[in-house]
């Protein structure tokens, strides 16, 4: 089974899920329709990858029925809304992290996702990266002494 994917909220970040689906979702994932509330920008993404179906409205890609998926990455503060919505429609949702700012509105999305029998899931890209691994097992060592506090920042210049 294929499942199709709407993707919201198209800043630098969406590339880098556009382009997983593209390169590791064949056969499994299709991008099907993109939205931002910047019509060009849209315009523009949809280009990019492929995607015929290009909206401003988040309402408009839920209600799409080739969309099994709403694949969420605008501005944390607006995660919860869309989820919901996704939900309502009878979407599953892939949310950048956070899912939430607020750990309540975590667990009623939990709790909805549920009734509704739907699936939802939270991208913590960064946990799987093989850097924080090696630092990790720096830490671990102790080759610096006990505790290792790092502030890393990861640039996109």
């Amino acid at each position: 089974m294929r499942l199709g994917v709407g993707l919201v909220g198209l800043g630098w970040f969406a590339g880098v899920i556009a382009g997983a689906i593209k390169e590791k979702g064949a056969g499994l994932l299709e991008l099907k329709a993109v939205c931002d509330v910047d019509e060009e920008k849209a315009r523009n993404f949809g280009e990019r990858f492929g995607v015929d179906r290009v909206f401003a409205e988040p309402e408009e890609l839920m209600e799409d029925p080739e969309i099994d998926v709403v694949a969420i990455a605008t501005p944390p503060h607006l995660h919860f809304e869309l989820a919901m919505r996704a939900f309502e429609a009878g979407k599953n949702v892939f949310l950048e992290k956070p899912g939430s700012l607020v750990p309540s509105q975590m667990e009623e999305l939990i709790k909805y996702s549920r009734e509704k029998n739907l699936k939802a899931t939270v991208d913590y890209v960064m946990r799987r990266n093989p850097l924080y691994f090696a630092i990790k097992m720096i830490s671990d060592s102790e080759i610096f002494g006990g505790h290792l506090f790092l502030h890393l920042r990861e640039g996109l210049r």
